[in-house]
């Protein structure tokens, strides 16, 4: 009958032992999952600031070979007069 009490209170320690270990696995995990989502997160952000500069120096190369084109025709007009 000892014997089987302490069996039982062995098997009992190991279950909590294991029940523990699967709870920190699980925090362990959840925080993973957090963190994967936060960088994803900041990617995203990061990407569409990286997309609206692109955007904008598009524009300004635009509006810098407008410039110089017109610089171009007024030069062009006045050496043609």
């Amino acid at each position: 009958m000892q014997v089987a009490n302490q069996t039982i209170e062995i098997s009992r320690r190991e279950k909590e032992d294991i029940a523990t270990k699967l709870s920190q696995a699980e925090r362990m995990l959840a925080d993973g999952k957090r963190s994967m989502q936060k960088l994803e997160d900041d990617n995203s952000r990061l990407r569409r600031a990286l997309e609206q500069s692109m955007t904008t120096v598009n524009r300004m190369s635009l509006d810098s070979d407008n410039s110089v084109d017109r610089l171009v025709m007024v030069t062009f007009s006045s050496v043609a007069i």
